[in-house]
């Protein structure tokens, strides 16, 4: 297995100008963890959700490089494309990136990215379970040092 996985798998390079590249979903996508990080190779993002009581939520990103662009949709079957919006830079490094988009409708939801960075496209599909934060026994650990609470 591990030498036919070594003969024709794709061997790891650098991003390639006009090229494009998948992002693959890290674990904390699949569970309420309040983050959902993609990656491909050293190319990392880090989403975080804020819900609105309008139905509306501001989705943020990070990412440790400066990105040229961001576009989303977010789509409530997995069959349509939806309509792609632009995210706004929130600092000069370009590193932070925020969007106010509509609450997904459901649990068959996808959020799909297009991350411009560097001449090349990063393209990302992930669900939304991650959107909800339920701390273990009731403990938010993102409140502890908050005492405006």
């Amino acid at each position: 297995y591990f030498a036919t996985d070594h003969l024709v798998s794709e061997k790891p390079h650098k991003a390639r100008p006009g090229m494009s590249y998948q992002l693959v979903e890290m674990p904390n996508c699949r569970y309420e963890s309040g983050h959902c990080g993609l990656k491909n190779a050293d190319f990392n993002i880090d989403m975080q959700v804020e819900l609105l009581e309008n139905g509306t939520m501001n989705l943020s990103l990070d990412s440790a490089y400066p990105l040229n662009g961001v576009k989303l949709a977010v789509v409530d079957n997995p069959a349509d494309s939806g309509e792609p919006l632009d995210m706004v830079a929130k600092n000069k490094q370009r590193t932070r990136w925020l969007a106010s988009v509509r609450q997904p409708g459901g649990s068959e939801s996808r959020i799909r990215l297009v991350i411009s960075a560097n001449a090349s496209l990063y393209y990302g599909d992930v669900g939304t379970a991650f959107m909800v934060y339920k701390p273990a026994f009731d403990k938010d650990f993102r409140r502890e040092g908050d005492q405006s609470k």
